[in-house]
Order: C-alpha cells, then structure tokens, then sequence
C-alpha cells in the first residue's frame, strides 16, 4: 500500500529493508515492507497511516546548528532560531516491539527531518535509543509530543514525552 504522491518519490529499485520486520522492501526508499504494511495499515514509503496525508521528510544540511534532548528533558521549553535543528533521543529496547513515533507538532514551525532507527547500544545490543530531528521551518511555537507504540499499533502506555519548542 502506497500512496499516490509516495509513489511519485520513489526512485531505487534497489532492495531495502522493513523498519517494523527487518524484511525486505522493493525498495531502499520503502520504509516498510509489503507485509507490515498490510498489517498496519500504512503507506510502505512514508509509513504513514494510509487514511493520513502522506509524510514528507525534509532534507537535511550538513554544519546545521543543534540542540540534544533526552529523556530527562520531557516537558521541557526549548528555544530554536531558524535553521536550528532539535534531536530528540529516547530509549528503546529493540526485542520489545515498541518504538517511538512522532504523535504531533505544528507543521510549518517545525518540519520532521528524521523518525530515526534504532541505534543499539555497544555493550548490549538488545538495548539503545532512537534519535528523532526536527528543523525550525518559521517563528511560531510548536508542542511536540512522542508515544511510545506497539509496532503492531496502539499505545503501550508509557506516557508520551512532550515538548514545548519556540522558534524565533
């Protein structure tokens, strides 16, 4: 399942691999292969939800300034100039079929540069983190709020980490 503005955005016919099942996709610019997909009920290019409007990735600049968040800094305020960059790293178990997705932020102020994979840590590869990066678009305010989901959908009920950004 695609969507039809995804389609027009694929341009490898290289083989890529699921972010969800570490299968094979039909392509490296596929985030998800046929199967989860299916299962989910999402676009195999964006992985967003087929009933949502695509979602687009906005190309990132080298040399670009900015700001690391973490887990501690749930509920924070954070302050951006445009241009800026915001990193947001959370903790994940990669056995545990939870991953942490992008729930809300205001589109224009920000824009959604990477959902991140999961990156183990070197002593225990079972445990490490996800780094998501959001790029300040226009001056605005944004709350931005992440959930930790079931790769199968639905919340885990951890509560989400959330974030006030100012962009100035």
């Amino acid at each position: 399942m695609i969507h039809d503005e995804c389609k027009k955005s694929v341009l490898s016919t290289a083989k890529g691999k699921c972010l969800m099942c570490t299968g094979t996709t039909d392509s490296t610019d596929y985030l998800l292969c046929q199967t989860c997909s299916e299962d989910l009920g999402d676009c195999q290019c964006c992985a967003n939800s087929m009933d949502r409007a695509p979602l687009k990735l906005k190309a990132r600049k080298p040399g670009v300034f900015f700001i690391k968040k973490g887990e501690k800094d749930n509920g924070s305020t954070i302050k951006l100039k445009l241009g800026e960059e915001l990193h947001i790293t959370l903790p994940e178990e990669d056995d545990s079929w939870k991953s942490w997705v992008v729930k809300d932020y205001t589109f224009g102020v920000l824009s959604l540069c990477d959902r991140g994979q999961f990156t183990p840590d070197p002593g225990d590869m079972q445990y490490g983190s996800r780094t998501i990066i959001f790029s300040a678009e226009s001056s605005g305010q944004s709350l931005v709020e992440i959930q930790e989901e079931h790769d199968f959908g639905g919340s885990t009920g951890t509560p989400p980490w959330k974030c006030t950004v100012t962009v100035k």
